[in-house]
């Protein structure tokens, strides 16, 4: 049988991806933008907002355990995950040929993963 697909598409700044997802299936990253452009996906702490995530000095006290999927432009890449139900984060910090990372530029969201069953 074959993986449930959840499927993020990375532009010029931002992620689009549904807004709630299953905890197990294929993780796809895609580079539909013009730029090199990452995935940093990982579930932050109960209570903490992207927000939050964005305001802290240490990454890892708010976000536990992420993964990162780098893409060029027009590349795709997969990973095959089992993950706990919470609200994950979803970001890149690449920086453009100006200096701003992409995380500044608006390249931040989140998703619920939340198991129907």
């Amino acid at each position: 049988m074959a993986l449930k697909a959840f499927d993020v598409v990375g532009l010029e700044y931002e992620y689009r991806h549904p807004r709630t997802i299953a905890p197990t299936g294929l993780l796809r990253f895609t580079n539909e933008g013009l730029e090199n452009h990452e995935l940093i996906f990982g579930p932050m702490v109960a209570g903490v907002t992207v927000a939050d995530v964005l305001a802290a000095p240490d990454f890892s006290a708010v976000v536990t355990d992420p993964v990162a999927m780098i893409a060029a432009p027009g590349e795709t890449t997969e990973m095959v995950v089992s993950i706990d139900s919470g609200t994950y984060i979803l970001v890149c910090y690449v920086a453009n040929d100006a200096g701003e990372s992409h995380v500044d530029l608006g390249m931040v969201s989140s998703v619920e993963v939340d198991d129907p069953a």
